[in-house]
């Protein structure tokens, strides 16, 4: 997991597994106003429902699917925060 704060102040958190227990249960923790979750996992189905309830809450997310042990497609997503 990584935080950062971007230049409007909003915090920016990486969740990796969000799609999973653990990583589902930080997203929900985090999950506030002015925050923005970018949430990554392998299941799509649980992902999106865990970015419903993240939004819910008042986060902004985006969600991408994925497997971090999949290093081409981890250097890219992480490319992608940056865009």
């Amino acid at each position: 997991m990584a935080q950062k704060e971007n230049s409007s102040t909003q915090r920016h958190i990486l969740i990796s597994g969000a799609s999973g227990g653990l990583g589902g249960a930080l997203a929900r923790e985090f999950a506030a106003t002015g925050v923005l979750l970018s949430l990554w996992g392998r299941n799509e189905e649980r992902l999106t429902a865990v970015a419903d309830a993240c939004r819910a809450q008042g986060a902004e997310t985006q969600i991408s699917i994925g497997d971090t042990r999949d290093l081409v497609w981890a250097r890219n997503a992480l490319r992608a925060l940056d865009d």
